[in-house]
């Protein structure tokens, strides 16, 4: 194309690194596209106004001097906290954030309005579901749910994508502009190609070949499969521990990392984890006080489990409510619907893009 760009200055070429073309890439055109011509209507002007030179040079009265100067348009900003904060957050920056916790806590819910939260605030992310068991995020992303029953390609993501991480663009299910998913859809059962790919050598190549193509890249991780990933953990720059405020799921916590982990990688996860208290109920109570968010952390950490004594940051809480199903059947993450929750996901999003503890 070389050659017809020397020979017609005003023909452009736009390349992209997406097989789709995506709103982003036609509105950088267009801008483009008008910017240029501007820049030629103005060169190639034929005849200037006559006084126009004139007036340039005329000089301005006496008591121009003494008129007010115009103010410069005010800088808009934005006026919560919140938005101000994320606002400070690199475009550059780059986070491996796995979601964990106990069967039945909130892992999957929390990992999809985490990530709908950073893709609103315009980082790109990408979600990996390594729940085998239960895929969740079939429920969640009906498209995508709807894409791996007539595709097998995406059935198979997560496999294609372990097994070739480069493709990535091919292999994932591109969800919008800036966010991808790779999970399994519920009719995939190969069970050699799981054993075969869905290791922890594979997803250590993910995650290093990956982590500079996203802003954050989420990982809706069980503690069951942590043993089986444990080779990875030292990829991840922080955990995303979920822990409903209530004794059982304390307890629960515990005795699931005591039986997945070994005393040293328990340990490794203590110090890296932040808690999201999930299904947060401000009736509970512990020992005659409301169970905080941060007793939650405390008590989690106080000695239960030998190898969990390191002091825990509270990432945020939830507050569980009906919406919660409602967003499964309206296909809508509750930081779309929901003015609290958006508030609670983007304070939760924000501790965890800080790094470790």
């Amino acid at each position: 194309m070389e050659n017809l760009i020397s020979r017609y200055p005003n023909l452009q070429i736009k390349t992209f690194e997406y097989i789709r073309i995506t709103p982003g890439l036609f509105r950088e055109a267009l801008e483009q596209l008008s910017d240029t011509k501007q820049k030629f209507k103005h060169e190639t002007k034929p005849h200037e106004n006559k006084n126009h030179s004139k007036n340039i040079d005329k000089k301005g009265s006496f008591l121009d001097r003494f008129k007010p100067k115009p103010k410069a348009p005010p800088v808009l900003q934005a006026t919560d906290s919140l938005t101000r904060e994320l606002d400070k957050v690199s475009r550059g920056i780059s986070r491996i954030v796995a979601i964990t916790g106990h069967s039945g806590c909130g892992i999957t819910s929390t990992t999809i309005n985490v990530a709908s939260e950073a893709s609103k605030r315009g980082l790109s992310v990408l979600i990996v579901d390594l729940d085998i068991e239960y895929r969740s995020t079939n429920m969640y992303f009906s498209s995508f749910h709807e894409r791996t029953k007539r595709d097998e390609d995406i059935n198979a993501s997560l496999i294609r994508t372990l097994a070739r991480p480069q493709d990535y663009l091919t292999t994932a299910y591109h969800l919008k502009e800036n966010m991808w998913l790779t999970g399994l859809g519920y009719s995939f059962s190969d069970r050699k190609l799981m054993e075969q790919f869905y290791t922890s050598s594979k997803l250590v190549g993910l995650l290093s070949l990956l982590r500079n193509k996203f802003n954050l890249i989420l990982l809706d991780l069980p503690m069951n499969s942590l043993d089986q990933f444990r080779e990875a953990l030292i990829h991840i720059d922080s955990f995303g521990l979920c822990i409903p405020n209530n004794l059982y799921a304390v307890l629960s916590t515990l005795k699931n990392v005591e039986e997945s982990l070994d005393k040293e990688n328990a340990a490794y996860l203590n110090a890296k984890s932040k808690v999201i208290v999930t299904k947060y109920n401000d009736r509970s109570r512990f020992q005659g006080d409301i169970f905080t968010p941060d007793r939650v952390s405390a008590v989690t950490a106080s000695g239960l489990l030998e190898s969990f004594t390191y002091e825990m940051k509270v990432a945020g809480h939830v507050s569980y409510d009906t919406d919660f199903d409602s967003q499964i059947e309206t296909d809508v993450p509750l930081v779309h619907s929901n003015k609290d929750h958006e508030r609670a996901y983007g304070n939760i999003l924000l501790r965890l893009l800080e790094g470790s503890s």
